[in-house]
């Protein structure tokens, strides 16, 4: 029976049938009582009170307050039918209202897609004709909410017990990328989440294109277009890409050390076989006002192994001229600078899962750092094993206004249980949470940062093997250049409420604090505390936001420029 049928059979019981059983009723006697009868599933409990009708006891009947009253039952939505009698009951009348339930629901039913929210209407109770619209509405709701953006309810049915919702949806019937024509379009479809056949969502469509446009390949990929396929419900996606050169020389700047810096960066896509990538950089810095070269680079990169198994393999190896300050020294009001070099290479292999929400990271390093000319100290060499676990459902969002990601690290150098792989021994923990929260038209930003780095020997080295707090990075309000707080221990909690002023520019109020230790795991002793706030401004581009911060500290006020989010 189709759900309008039983709509119209309840208006004719409204309009029609109630004043012929009025006319049953002895008009002249008093109500000494009134009882219903005929329930079977619905209970007394859920219609209204004797006490909340418009006939009562004591009173004479009139034909208008019974008319309303059985109305009043009907607009309730569970019965077909009701009938009213008068029986004897002293020197007056008793009114028996009787009661004919709608058919009990056995089953609810979302066709085809089989999913939605927790309808008002229930298995095991009558079919409620005001409830209809209600669930029809809510399941419309639902999808909307679920981003579906061709959705629409054909027909409501009730038969065999069975209420049943047809819904049209919307699918994939394939998918385009246009203008992609040197890279073979089986390695730019296994990276979509979106596949043939899947509910179209805006949320699939806006993954897909971030997909398509963390390759590397491409520099512009449009807004997904939807194009009728011919067949009902089913849509063409297509994205119109520009690719990238091959081979192509990249110039830019970014920063490093909270300094920043130019770069030359060759890039060759498909080198030895398809989707792999060589990248060659090299860093140029200021260097006692000197332009001075500081870092040499060779990165080797395949996203699927062989292009056969979802596995990254990343290789890299490396040569860094650095100006640092030796460990020992962080506590002297006048430390020692020292020039030293850093050269190694790593491994890395990257597994995906969840649909490369999370993905872990197995990765051996081998790094040897030594003194330059111009600086006199001991080398020393890190050898180490690390192991990382990180998620994200953020992506590529410069400017993330809800979602999160994190991640769990461990670095053991030197030695794993009995296996001696050479180099400084040592171990190193290191968690990182960040969470974005939509709230009153902006967003509020927290991050936290929790490291442990434990030496098991006595050589001293240079301070980026433990942790500073206290800069652009980590603690605004304290310079950089100062070095304010290192040990081996770091805690460090940042705050942010972002606005966005339009598309380009976001202004930013700020609170950051944290403390590190030599030793002991005191994060929670009586030590204070150290306590940066202030303002920032963002403007983003292309290549990121660049972040200009200021920050007051009970040391002093410092400004901090940088590329990129601090978090």
């Amino acid at each position: 029976m189709r759900i309008r049928s039983i709509v119209l059979i309840a208006v004719i019981c409204i309009l029609g049938s109630t004043k012929t059983k009025v006319a049953e009723v002895n008009l002249n006697k008093i109500i000494e009582d009134i009882d219903y009868k005929g329930l079977k599933t619905i209970t007394k409990e859920q219609l209204p009170g004797i006490n909340q009708l418009t006939i009562k006891q004591g009173k004479r009947v009139i034909s208008e307050d019974l008319e309303k009253d059985i109305k009043k039952f009907y607009l309730l939505g569970y019965f077909s039918e009701i009938n009213v009698q008068s029986t004897i009951k002293g020197a007056g009348q008793k009114i028996i209202f009787n009661f004919k339930e709608n058919p009990v629901i056995k089953d609810i039913k979302i066709t085809p897609n089989k999913k939605g929210p927790t309808l008002k209407n229930k298995i095991g109770m009558p079919l409620n004709i005001n409830f209809v619209k209600k669930d029809k509405e809510k399941i419309e709701q639902w999808y909307k909410d679920k981003g579906v953006i061709f959705f629409n309810i054909e027909d409501i049915s009730f038969n065999d017990h069975i209420l049943t919702f047809s819904t049209r949806i919307g699918k994939v019937a394939n998918i385009k990328i246009e203008g992609a024509k040197k890279v073979n379009k089986d390695i730019l479809f296994r990276e979509l989440k979106l596949k043939n056949g899947d509910v179209i969502t805006q949320k699939k469509l806006e993954q897909a294109r971030e997909s398509l446009r963390a390759l590397g390949y491409f520099k512009y990929v449009s807004v997904a277009k939807l194009q009728a396929s011919g067949v009902p419900n089913q849509y063409v996606i297509i994205f119109n890409v520009q690719e990238k050169k091959s081979n192509r020389i990249e110039l830019g700047i970014e920063t490093d050390e909270e300094e920043f810096v130019g770069f030359v960066q060759n890039i060759y896509n498909h080198a030895f076989i398809e989707s792999d990538r060589i990248a060659t950089k090299i860093q140029i810095g200021n260097r006692d006002g000197i332009p001075s070269i500081k870092t040499y680079n060779l990165k080797y990169q395949q996203p699927w192994i062989a292009n056969k198994k979802d596995i990254a393999l990343s290789l890299e190896a490396w040569l860094n001229i650095k100006q640092e300050v030796l460990a020992s020294q962080r506590l002297s009001t006048r430390p020692t600078i020292v020039q030293d070099e850093r050269q190694g290479a790593s491994i890395m292999l990257s597994f995906p899962f969840k649909k490369k929400k999370v993905i872990f990271d197995t990765k051996y390093k081998r790094e040897k750092i030594s003194p330059t000319s111009k600086s006199n100290f001991t080398s020393y060499t890190l050898s180490a094993f690390i192991q990382r676990l990180h998620f994200s459902n953020i992506g590529l969002n410069f400017n993330p206004k809800k979602g999160q990601y994190w991640q769990i690290a461990i670095e053991n150098g030197g030695e794993i249980g009995s296996l001696n792989i050479g180099g400084l021994k040592y171990w190193r923990a290191e968690t990182e949470w960040s969470k974005f929260w939509p709230l009153w038209g902006a967003t509020l930003a927290v991050h936290v940062e929790v490291s442990i780095f434990e030496s098991l020997e006595t050589i001293d080295t240079l301070e980026v093997e433990q942790y500073v707090l206290g800069g652009g990075s980590t603690l605004r309000g304290y310079k950089d250049q100062s070095y304010p707080f290192v040990g081996s221990r770091k805690i460090q909690l940042n705050v942010e409420w972002r606005r966005d002023i339009n598309k380009k520019w976001q202004w930013v109020t700020f609170v950051d604090t944290g403390k590190v230790m030599q030793s002991g795991w005191g994060f929670f002793n009586q030590d204070p505390y150290e306590v940066g706030v202030g303002l920032g401004i963002r403007y983003f581009t292309a290549a990121g936001p660049f972040r200009l911060d200021v920050g007051h500290s009970s040391k002093e006020n410092s400004i901090h420029f940088s590329l990129g989010q601090l978090f």
